[in-house]
């Protein structure tokens, strides 16, 4: 009886922790939030799928020239290193100063007709943390 109780408290905490909104500080603990490890290693983690956080430098939505919607920002960490990161599909109702967790592709150098821009990803997910 003992062991079937111990069992049924561990798997409650487990849902009850699945189901937690992290934000801020807990993320920290969660999630290596340094963006040097990237910036500084940028061949290792080319085309590697990565899941950061940070706060919202700045942002801007744009549209190309056959109507297609994007999202680009640049993303900080505590250290205040800056990751580019752009969102295909959709303007991303996000702002100057919030935080964010998302996921997606680091690309170490992403062409735009002549120009070349430097560690930035490919979100496939992001998330706003309250």
């Amino acid at each position: 009886m003992k062991k079937l109780l111990f069992y049924s408290m561990i798997f409650n905490v487990v849902l009850f922790v699945n189901y937690i909104d992290l934000s801020g500080s807990e993320l920290d603990r969660v999630f290596d939030n340094s963006f040097l490890k990237y910036i500084s290693n940028p061949n290792y983690y080319n085309n590697k799928e990565i899941s950061i956080y940070g706060k919202i430098k700045q942002f801007r939505h744009i549209t190309s020239s056959n109507g297609k919607p994007y999202t680009l920002f640049k993303i900080k960490d505590k250290n205040k290193n800056i990751i580019k990161v752009y969102y295909k599909g959709e303007h991303l109702p996000i702002k100057k100063g919030v935080y964010v967790k998302l996921y997606g592709k680091f690309i170490k150098e992403k062409k735009y007709a002549i120009f070349k821009i430097k560690n930035v990803v490919k979100a496939k997910d992001v998330k706003l943390v309250s």
